[in-house]
């Protein structure tokens, strides 16, 4: 299963009513998708979070905490998560200390 541009809001953009509608969507639209596929690994493609440009270490952990919840797999499904412009900084100026939470968050390479 390969999804890609959740571009989950963080503290800056969005009202934080239309988060909680999106983030309740994606969640309903994702754990059925799960469930009727039994996909054997999922795939993230990038631009999981929308503010990663501007996100402190705190915020990370938030948003991350965040995506756990939205997009968990059962055990034997494995998931991989690729970093996108928008987790590490923006269009080409990508961060590195950014690309480097990130890597160790979800245990990935730099990509």
């Amino acid at each position: 299963m390969i999804l890609a541009d959740t571009h989950l809001l963080g503290k800056i953009k969005g009202h934080w009513l239309d988060k909680l509608r999106r983030e309740w969507q994606m969640r309903r639209c994702f754990q059925t998708a799960v469930s009727w596929l039994n996909p054997d690994a999922v795939f993230f493609l990038g631009d999981v979070f929308d503010e990663g440009q501007w996100a402190t270490d705190d915020d990370f952990e938030v948003y991350s905490a965040r995506f756990e919840e939205l997009f968990s797999v059962p055990e034997s499904t494995e998931r991989f998560v690729v970093v996108g412009n928008h987790d590490a900084g923006f269009h080409y100026a990508l961060m590195p200390p950014h690309l480097d939470r990130f890597s160790k968050k979800f245990k990935t390479k730099n990509t």
